[in-house]
């Protein structure tokens, strides 16, 4: 488990070196953690974070098991999320996240079938979540029951994004129907396409956090160069 710093913690008059969880698995963000330990029986105890960031502010909680002159740790619920993925995704979409990972689990299993389900439907979750944010769709029914063909076609400016997250989906409905139809899938690829696809959000996510700060006085030249500039594939005058 990555992400760890040594503390200590105190039992029967004795203090205990540990491992704390130094980011919260909900929000993904580095965080120092308040902590409360409890003794749950034996030598096994569990301790209970909540996060400090002011917009996240949820709980976690760790086991550990008390060996020697150490307490080691068991497990963290939630787990920890999978390398890879960019602070800003985990910030703009909870749910994408933890399909992410279980996804993630389900390929590490070798149940590469379940995998590529889970990855299609994670980016549908991604692309509904960065529409609400960052195009102002409502979060309604209409939005809900859109398919992922809808959200990609209507929401993703960048015709390489787009293309990216049509084989996504390709890929992960020709693993879900039954009977597969044509070639199989191959599930490589699709990881391949899913990795293009967060590439492309996470700078989209970058360029739009920098904009949002941006001075007013740089933002207008920007915008008018950007008004200015011919289409592609059309002559400059």
């Amino acid at each position: 488990m990555k992400y760890l710093v040594q503390a200590y913690a105190g039992s029967g008059g004795k203090q205990y070196p540990y491992n704390k969880p130094n980011f919260c698995p909900h929000c993904g963000l580095a965080v120092d953690a308040a902590t409360e330990f409890k003794n749950i029986g034996n030598y096994y105890y569990a301790a209970f974070y909540t996060c400090t960031y002011s917009e996240c502010r949820k709980m976690f909680f760790c086991a550990y098991l008390l060996r020697g002159d150490r307490m080691d740790l068991l497990f963290m619920y939630p787990r920890e999320p999978p390398a890879g993925i960019a602070p800003e995704i985990r910030a703009l979409s909870a749910r994408f996240v933890d399909l992410y990972a279980q996804s993630f689990d389900a390929e590490q299993s070798g149940n590469f079938d379940l995998a590529a389900c889970g990855y299609r439907n994670a980016v549908e979750a991604l692309v509904k979540d960065y529409a609400i944010t960052h195009k102002g769709v409502a979060a309604d029914e209409n939005l809900t029951q859109k398919t992922l063909q809808g959200c990609i076609m209507d929401y993703l400016d960048g015709l390489d994004a787009a293309i990216a997250a049509f084989m996504v989906k390709e890929l992960g409905n020709a693993a879900t129907h039954y009977p597969q139809c044509g070639e199989p899938f191959d599930f490589v690829e699709q990881k391949v396409y899913l990795e293009l696809f967060l590439q492309y959000i996470t700078g989209k996510l970058k360029i739009l956090n920098v904009k949002a700060n941006l001075p007013s006085k740089h933002l207008q030249r920007f915008e008018k160069r950007e008004q200015a500039a011919p289409a592609l594939g059309e002559d400059a005058q």
